[in-house]
């Protein structure tokens, strides 16, 4: 199965006119990696079909002085249920008071053994 891929802005990638595609697949790296960004993207009860699908943005992470550990915590636990995704290796952020920009850095280990790594900036 196919999904529409997604550029570094999080916006559909279109190449000479035409959306890209990245292969839905557990064990593909480049989907597996897509799934990890839109999932750290992604706030609770965005999506009115599953309003406990996403991340507490406005709970646990639109606050003032976020816990980094608890964040860390908590987005460790969102990613493991990413099919594919067999352990979180690494898992920094990264906060700049001055812009709120927290950096979600994570290295995941995925179904086929292979790393796969990212940066998703979150502004706060």
């Amino acid at each position: 199965m196919s999904d529409i891929a997604l550029n570094s802005d999080h916006d559909i990638d279109v190449t000479n006119g035409e959306m890209s595609l990245v292969v839905d697949e557990p064990d593909e790296p480049e989907a597996i990696a897509q799934e990890c960004r839109i999932a750290l993207l992604f706030h609770r009860a965005e999506w009115p079909l599953n309003v406990l699908v996403g991340f507490p943005y406005l709970d646990q992470v639109f606050v003032k002085n976020p816990s980094l550990a608890a964040l860390a915590s908590l987005f460790t636990r969102g990613l493991l249920t990413i099919p594919g995704v067999l352990e979180v290796k690494e898992m920094l952020l990264e906060f700049d008071d001055s812009t709120r920009l927290l950096s979600v850095e994570f290295r995941v280990r995925a179904q086929d053994g292979g790393v796969i790594e990212d940066t998703v900036p979150l502004l706060l």
